[in-house]
């Protein structure tokens, strides 16, 4: 299936069992999840004991995000935009269109296309896409014309710098999709790299309301501006 029918048959939202790996220079860690997206940015991680009973959930709608410790009986919630600046990630990172990179699509239309040049190893055509609302560039994207896939996404802040590279290494069709089951984050501070895997995954039918959290009576609660 070409990429472009396959977006079209693709739903805004869907869930998956995540393997996530955090490596730097200075912490290495990991984590199995299941994963709940829908677009633009919604995002809820649910990490459980081997009874299946959650010990850490963390939802957000791309602006706020709220984080409960079962374990220490506790919540956190606070803004997207401040998370980022304590945990010394760039804040590009947190604001873009989740569901576009990690499901390996582009919502964004061809009039955005502002130059495309070939790939000097082979690999297909490189698509440089504009902001939405301005003519600064957004994002490179490396097409696969063959296979039909975006094999690389260069990210660029304002000042045109790159501050991630995204790369979709392994592909599956789910209900005449296309959803990339392993793919990987890299460039981030501190030499930065996140590697993920999806398994199971399946086209789901959220509203924004799937991803309110719960606190329940007793929990320790903070609020981070």
């Amino acid at each position: 299936m070409n990429f472009i029918a396959s977006q079209a048959v693709c739903g805004p939202s869907w869930d998956a069992e995540s393997e996530i790996r955090w490596t730097s220079s200075v912490s290495n860690f990991s984590f199995n999840a299941y994963c709940r997206m829908l677009e633009p940015a919604y995002l809820k991680l649910i990490v459980s004991n081997p009874l299946g009973q959650p010990l850490r959930v963390i939802a957000t709608n791309g602006k706020i995000y709220s984080d409960i410790d079962t374990v220490d009986r506790s919540v956190v919630t606070g803004g997207l935009r401040s998370w980022a600046m304590r945990h010394d990630l760039p804040l590009n990172l947190v604001n873009g269109t989740w569901l576009d990179w990690m499901g390996g699509r582009s919502s964004a239309p061809v009039g955005q296309i502002v130059e495309i040049r070939h790939d000097s190893k082979s690999r297909g055509a490189w698509l440089s896409m504009a902001g939405a609302d301005s003519e600064a560039l957004d994002e490179h994207l490396l097409f696969d014309w063959k296979n039909g896939r975006i094999i690389e996404r260069i990210l660029l802040d304002e000042g045109n710098r790159t501050f991630a590279t995204l790369a979709y290494i392994e592909w599956q069709e789910i209900d005449q999709c296309l959803y990339p089951v392993a793919m990987s984050i890299d460039g981030l501070p501190l030499h930065g790299r996140v590697d993920l895997r999806f398994s199971d995954i399946r086209q789901s039918k959220f509203v924004p309301a799937d991803f309110n959290i719960d606190i329940p009576r007793g929990f320790l609660r903070a609020w981070l501006p």
